[in-house]
């Protein structure tokens, strides 16, 4: 896996100025099929969640939950201002998925 420095990261932005790069971290306990994504900037975590759903192995009485710096965000804010809020020094939004059983 190539990690990104700064400067490089900054040229990233600048060349993909309407996405924002997102992370799923690896505390986070659903099984996904890719951890990276660059999402448009104006896309709602809502959005993002039914998006994220297509692609995780859950069981239909598994619900999942979405943190972000271990609160769990409005899923009426965009991308945009979460990354604004919560970005961190290597310039990914880090995200933690944890899943819950719905009935018991």
């Amino acid at each position: 896996m190539k990690i990104l420095s700064i400067s490089s990261m900054d040229e990233f932005l600048r060349r993909h100025p309407n996405r924002l790069p997102v992370k799923i971290d690896e505390e986070s306990d659903v099984g996904i099929d890719r951890r990276k994504y660059l999402i448009p900037r104006e896309m709602t975590l809502g959005n993002f969640i039914t998006y994220l759903r297509t692609r995780v192995d859950l069981e239909p009485h598994e619900a999942m939950f979405v943190l972000i710096g271990g609160i769990l965000p409005p899923i009426s804010s965009t991308i945009e201002t979460l990354y604004i809020e919560h970005v961190a020094e290597d310039r990914l939004l880090h995200i933690v998925l944890k899943k819950e059983n719905t009935f018991g």
